[in-house]
């Protein structure tokens, strides 16, 4: 009997302010196999769609200026009639809901604060973080994805909520901060579950090639995660980034959101704004 999956993925782009960015993103995934795309660091103003032939980007980015943070989605123009919601939250934070054939997805796309932050200020995220995940209806299928800005560790005591495949040998405080909002959410760390090549682990490299980290993660809710079946990083794809695409490969099939919340006019959900 064959398998029904779908491919989706998490990139941070590091721009979309770029002249020819947003295109050059769109063409790396437009050509694949990949559904739904969680970007980070857009670095847009506001929120809002940007509809095209092929595709949908959905932005939640700063209310006030460009060129900080920003989170969204890319969507395949197949794909778009499978979405149910999109809610902007925050520049670093925003959630997607799509249909599927036995349960639905939401999707939480993050971008952690780096792990030199303010410790009350990755707080102030997490909190945000639970008070989002709190109201997703209780019969979905939760994912939160992005970069995390986490090492994860092989230690024993995390081994409840983590694979035993992390790049890592040891957990930093950013780290820890997501073991913890995995075991209180009862949800595991998916993306350190799988045993693949070092090319295919690390995330993020450092200006000078030198330095690899594993710091962009996938978690997903713990009565699911069997429903995983890979996740691995994709080196072929580049938009010029420090950033590689993560692919994560789901036992689940889209189908047509016939309730849908009805769009506007300019394509938008839940009366998003245009970027401005």
């Amino acid at each position: 009997m064959k398998r029904e999956s779908i491919e989706i993925g998490t990139w941070n782009v590091n721009t979309m302010l770029k002249a020819g960015k947003m295109q050059e993103t769109a063409d790396q995934i437009t050509g694949s196999q990949i559904q739904i795309v969680a970007l980070q660091e857009i670095r847009w103003r506001a929120y809002g769609t940007i509809m095209k032939d092929k595709y949908l980007i959905y932005y939640s980015c700063n209310p006030n200026s460009t060129g900080q943070a920003g989170t969204g989605f890319l969507i395949q123009r197949l794909t778009m009639n499978k979405i149910l919601s999109f809610e902007p939250i925050s520049d670093r934070m925003c959630k997607l809901r799509v249909k599927g054939k036995f349960h639905n997805l939401t999707i939480i796309n993050i971008h952690a604060p780096k792990e030199d932050k303010e410790e009350e200020i990755k707080e102030q995220f997490y909190e945000e973080l639970q008070r989002i995940q709190d109201r997703v209806p209780k019969h979905d299928i939760t994912i939160i994805m992005g970069d995390m800005n986490a090492k994860l560790g092989k230690e024993e005591v995390f081994s409840q909520v983590i694979g035993r495949h992390s790049l890592h040998n040891s957990t930093n405080e950013n780290g820890e901060m997501v073991v913890y909002h995995a075991i209180n959410n009862d949800m595991f760390v998916i993306s350190t579950n799988f045993q693949h090549k070092k090319i295919h682990i690390g995330t993020w490299t450092s200006p000078d090639h030198q330095t690899v980290n594993q710091i962009d993660h996938v978690m997903v809710s713990k009565r699911k995660m069997k429903m995983i079946h890979d996740v691995r990083v994709k080196r072929g794809y580049n938009c010029d980034s420090d950033h590689f695409l993560v692919q994560v490969t789901i036992q689940q099939k889209l189908i047509v959101a016939s309730n849908r919340q009805p769009q506007n006019t300019d394509g938008t959900i839940n009366q998003t704004k245009k970027r401005k």
